[in-house]
């Protein structure tokens, strides 16, 4: 994935980051108790953090924020490489489509008093990400 993004040679295939969740939410029920096997996990929970680190690293520095501004705003691709790192921001970080995004950006305009809207995202996108709903955030400053 960092190859991809330095070289600018990246292909559409997001089935890694579909398989990385899955490890990851695999991991977190077991260490939250929700899930029990008779054995040790199939993967250690440090690699899985780092790769999580890793992934996100990448994300933030291949320079899709203009690329997000533009798609939540008006709904608009980049050119086909940039399309598809953005893609697969839009996975990782569990984005919404664009109108989802404008709908509840008009449903909070005007009752918000606070300096950021993030905790009522929250509320309002719950399977988003933090950091997706802190640019939605951004969106309505």
């Amino acid at each position: 994935m960092a190859e991809q993004v330095t070289s600018g040679t990246a292909f559409g295939d997001s089935l890694f980051i579909s398989s990385l969740k899955i490890a990851l939410a695999y991991n977190e029920a077991l260490n939250c108790g929700r899930l029990s096997i008779s054995r040790g996990s199939i993967i250690q929970s440090n690699f899985l953090a780092s790769l999580r680190k890793r992934v996100e690293d990448i994300l933030d520095r291949a320079g899709v924020k203009n690329d997000l501004r533009n798609y939540m705003i008006e709904g608009k691709w980049p050119n086909e490489q940039k399309a598809v790192v953005l893609s697969w921001y839009l996975h990782w970080y569990g984005m919404p489509p664009n109108f989802v995004t404008n709908l509840v950006m008009e449903k909070i305009k005007g009752k918000v008093t606070m300096s950021s809207s993030v905790p009522l995202l929250r509320l309002l996108l719950p399977r988003t990400h933090i950091n997706a709903l802190r640019e939605i955030d951004k969106l309505r400053i």
